[in-house]
């Protein structure tokens, strides 16, 4: 949690606490941080949280377009995508935890018409940090497509390549699934 928190402020992001209505009156949410900084006009977003107990509302809010699990891929359907929550559709789940690739097929069955990325090799905290930064600053440098949003990872960091880490994107062969799933 707090390497998370350290990166993001290293590339520039502001933090501070989430801050919620309860009871009428405004305080912040436990362990929850809202990061956010302006990236060629666009305003990027990211709320970290250890508490997982409002994960339906984030998956049906219209103002959040990337969900992501950064704990062990045995929480995945427990706690996050559980088989009674559904999504709004159209998201971006970004599953970084070990294993989280074998248990995309049973997620899509829940949970279809979203985007799913995933990492199949042991899901190390700080490339998917990273990588989900890349990601959020290719689309605010107006990539549009899987295949250049991969390019534009690639090419903005020498130390960060894409091919070495295990990260299987939405538009690749083995998650491609979803018409299979529907049948």
């Amino acid at each position: 949690f707090e390497l998370i928190q350290s990166m993001y402020k290293n590339y520039g992001f502001d933090m501070k606490p989430l801050i919620i209505e309860k009871e009428g009156k405004k305080e912040s949410k436990e362990n929850t941080y809202v990061l956010s900084k302006n990236i060629n006009g666009i305003s990027i977003k990211i709320i970290i949280t250890m508490d997982n107990s409002d994960v339906k509302e984030a998956l049906n809010d219209e103002n959040i377009d990337i969900v992501g699990h950064r704990g062990h891929s045995f929480e995945l359907q427990e706690e996050t995508f559980c088989k009674n929550y559904k999504s709004r559709g159209n998201q971006l789940f970004f599953l970084g935890s070990c294993g989280s690739f074998r248990e995309v097929p049973d997620i899509q069955k829940n949970m279809p018409n979203n985007y799913y990325l995933c990492d199949e090799n042991m899901g190390v905290g700080e490339d998917n940090n990273q990588l989900l930064y890349y990601i959020m600053l290719a689309i605010a440098n107006n990539k549009t497509t899987w295949q250049e949003v991969r390019d534009f990872i690639n090419n903005s960091s020498p130390d960060f390549k894409l091919n070495e880490k295990g990260i299987v994107f939405p538009d690749q062969k083995g998650l491609l699934l979803r018409d299979y799933l529907s049948k």
